[in-house]
């Protein structure tokens, strides 16, 4: 018995597997996540250093060739290449295709924290970076503040980042162009040379100055108590009259010690008052859409509540870009749709067959949100909606017409 004669035999139970399909299609397809585009990742990690008050040679030589050396033990490296800046230096290794990305990030972590030992110690942590089509920001938006600055940094640190990572779907708040006020020692360059004092000799001086030190325990009778010696600078003032050379003279006598914002290396400007960029990432299985959209609210609930001081102004939306591209899709497929049920009839001349040619294409499509459902859930794949997606199943549903009156010829006869 092939499927035609089940179905014509058995119009009930193929009635009710039908429905099953469509209610289990529309659930499939209510939980899958909405992209623009496909899960992309490339085939290359870049590990990233910074290295303050340095060249681009001394990057070169204390930081990135440690660091090649080391690297070029990973297995199945297909390049290894290396730029060096003022500041800061990077390693890229591209690996060769088909290698578990996953699994060589962790690698090379751990190849980094055994380079650790070969470079300067006053190197930040090495960040490693692998560029994926998911980790895009979704909102990008600018941020203007009428108000003291020094406010502005608690408002971001208290009420910005924590009331957006702690939407359900948000994993990262970067905002770009904002500097916390520093220690900011502006040294005269003439008395250093006068007094014969190197910048290394005097970052070590700071650094053994600026340091607590634990110096055991006193017993007192019964009692136990842990002495501890308190030397951290806690105002700058502390720093100014920090004594060099056997106290000759101080800290002061050779440079201006401020407290306050660095100078800044980028402006950005919006109505006329400076601003800052704020992005939102998501998390990989998120969706897009759902996030923008509880995004944009909680953004609007922190912009009314300092209302006349704070302004947020959206530049970018992915979550928008989506439903319009989307929308525009899904109105493409409903005119095909329409104009090819529209040739089925005048060549048919029967409108039961036409409705029953029609019915079997959202069937269809509905039966393949079910398999990619599946996909994600039983086979761990990061198959979603996209863009691409959807037009493959436009393209298949076209293709689906024919057979679709072919077969309904043949349950005819």
């Amino acid at each position: 018995m092939n499927l035609s004669e089940f179905s014509l035999k058995r119009p009930v139970t193929t009635l009710m597997l039908t429905i099953c399909a469509l209610v289990v299609g529309v659930v499939a397809l209510d939980r899958l996540p909405i992209e623009q585009l496909p899960s992309i990742s490339s085939s290359g990690i870049t590990a990233r250093v910074q290295y303050n008050n340095s060249s681009p040679e001394e990057i070169e030589r204390s930081v990135i060739l440690p660091l090649e050396q080391t690297l070029g033990t990973l297995n199945n490296i297909d390049r290894i290449s290396s730029s060096s800046g003022r500041n800061q230096g990077e390693v890229r290794v591209d690996f060769k295709s088909g290698t578990d990305m996953d699994l060589a990030n962790m690698e090379m972590r751990e190849k980094l924290d055994q380079a650790r030992a070969l470079l300067p110690s006053d190197v930040d942590r090495v960040s490693l970076r692998r560029w994926q089509s998911d980790q895009r920001a979704i909102i990008d938006a600018n941020l203007t503040w009428r108000g003291d600055g020094d406010r502005l940094l608690d408002l971001i640190q208290k009420v910005i980042e924590p009331r957006l990572l702690r939407l359900n779907g948000v994993v990262n708040v970067v905002i770009d162009d904002f500097e916390e006020k520093q220690l900011i020692v502006e040294l005269d360059q003439e008395r250093l040379q006068t007094h014969n004092i190197s910048l290394p000799s005097l970052g070590w001086q700071l650094n053994q100055n600026n340091t607590n030190m634990s110096l055991g325990r006193v017993m007192d009778g019964d009692q136990r108590y842990m002495a501890r010696a308190i030397g951290e600078f806690t105002r700058a003032e502390e720093i100014a009259s920090m004594p060099l050379l056997g106290g000759q003279f101080r800290l002061s006598d050779i440079g201006e010690i401020n407290y306050g914002y660095p100078e800044k290396r980028r402006y950005e400007r919006l109505n006329g008052t400076d601003a800052l960029e704020l992005e939102i990432f998501k998390a990989s299985t998120a969706n897009v859409v759902e996030v923008g959209e509880v995004v944009v609210a909680e953004l609007q609930a922190i912009e009314d509540e300092y209302e006349g001081k704070l302004e947020l102004f959206i530049d970018r939306n992915r979550a928008e870009s989506v439903l319009k591209e989307a929308g525009t899709l899904v109105n493409s497929a409903l005119l095909g749709a329409f104009l090819a049920m529209t040739i089925i009839f005048l060549f048919l001349h029967n409108i039961r067959s036409t409705i029953v040619i029609a019915l079997a294409i959202p069937t269809s499509a509905l039966c393949v949100f079910i398999g990619m459902y599946v996909a994600r859930e039983v086979f761990a794949s990061t198959i979603t909606l996209n863009m691409v997606s959807m037009m493959g199943l436009m393209l298949t549903v076209g293709m689906l017409v024919d057979p679709a009156v072919v077969v309904l010829e043949s349950i005819f006869r």
